[in-house]
């Protein structure tokens, strides 16, 4: 049973349940008289004349384009109606067009990493799991969890525009909602972005400019307590992005069981950076013996399988006696900071 349309492309052969009903094929359909056919070929004209003179206008004519109030000659035509034909463009001109083109499919992009992500976020914790993963689930099918970090998620990326969203928030968010209810959730995320002693937005901003200090400190930091493995690694190509980016990134939340994530948190939301170096350093410390006698693959496997072996309060314990003061850590991030200005100049 085929639609029958207005001019406005609403359905006519409807009934008032939605139902698609048949009509024999006998319908009224409004036809334009010629003297109206005339009528709206000559406002198509003129309007399409005036179309190519905005798209080539200066901006003192764009300024006066967007405030119509100002122009008698536009506004009497737009009292006249807009043909149907190019209503689209003319409301898109009269609005501006699009301000900054890309703008629209870099916003989209980020709302699909969400939604690919969310399925992503602790999917064996209860508040997250999916029995029967659906591409499309209805929302009463949605566990509580993903839909609250959706609009966690959703609502950071707007409020803060700089950052929005990039992969690795949703662990950190995720992990918040397991602890708080989401509106609680939201704005300890804004905390631990823009505040002290966190301040964790410079990892997912453009540039990601925090990372890479973060990573330039921690590698620092291997060398001065660890140096023998250090040089073994340099050695074996071993780099700290191919192991630890992840762990410093998300702050443990990604990857290792929340017997250690929520020792790290409560540290961290108390003294910042610290405590995560010297979990760092503490796991690298542990199974330093073991990581010496090994080959580049072999040290590639025992990170990725690290995670899963460790006790999380033995690691914090033997973190917490590593003698890392804040003048050491300064002196690296001084000395990254040096580094980059030097490079621009």
């Amino acid at each position: 049973m085929s639609l029958q349309l207005d001019r406005y492309g609403f359905i006519t052969n409807i009934d008032n349940k939605g139902q698609i009903v048949e009509t024999n094929g006998v319908e009224s359909i409004q036809v334009p008289s010629f003297t109206e056919s005339q009528r709206t070929d000559r406002r198509e004209k003129k309007w399409n004349t005036t179309l190519q003179s905005w798209d080539t206008s200066n901006n003192l004519q764009r300024k006066q384009l967007h405030a119509p109030s100002s122009n008698k000659v536009l506004i009497r035509r737009l009292r006249k109606g807009v043909p149907d034909s190019i209503r689209g463009r003319v409301w898109t001109a009269l609005g501006g067009g699009i301000r900054t083109p890309g703008m629209y499919q870099k916003i989209i992009e980020k709302t699909n990493i969400i939604e690919r992500d969310i399925h992503r976020t602790y999917p064996r914790h209860n508040l997250f799991y999916e029995e029967e993963r659906d591409t499309s689930p209805l929302p009463e099918t949605v566990p509580c969890g993903q839909a609250a970090l959706r609009r966690v998620l959703r609502a950071y990326s707007y409020y803060d525009p700089e950052v929005g969203y990039c992969q690795g928030m949703n662990f950190i968010a995720g992990m918040f909602l397991t602890q708080m209810n989401e509106e609680e959730a939201f704005w300890l995320l804004v905390s631990v972005m823009h505040d002290k002693p966190c301040k964790m937005g410079g990892l997912f901003g453009e540039g990601m400019r925090d990372t890479h200090k973060v990573l330039f400190v921690a590698e620092k930091l291997i060398h001065h307590y660890l140096s023998r493995l250090a040089r073994h690694f340099d050695k074996e190509h071993v780099h700290l992005t191919m192991y630890a980016t992840q762990w410093l990134l998300t702050q443990f939340t990604s990857n290792f069981k929340f017997d250690l994530v929520f020792r790290v948190w409560d540290a961290f939301l108390g003294e910042g950076w610290k405590i995560i170096y010297r979990v760092m350093l503490a796991l690298m410390q542990k199974y330093q013996s073991q990581l010496l006698k090994m080959s580049f693959e072999d040290i590639l496997t025992f990170f990725r399988e690290l995670p899963t072996k460790i006790d999380g309060n033995q690691i914090m314990d033997m973190a917490l006696k590593i003698p890392l003061r804040k003048k050491v850590m300064a002196k690296y991030e001084n000395e990254w900071e040096s580094q980059q200005q030097e490079q621009h100049q």
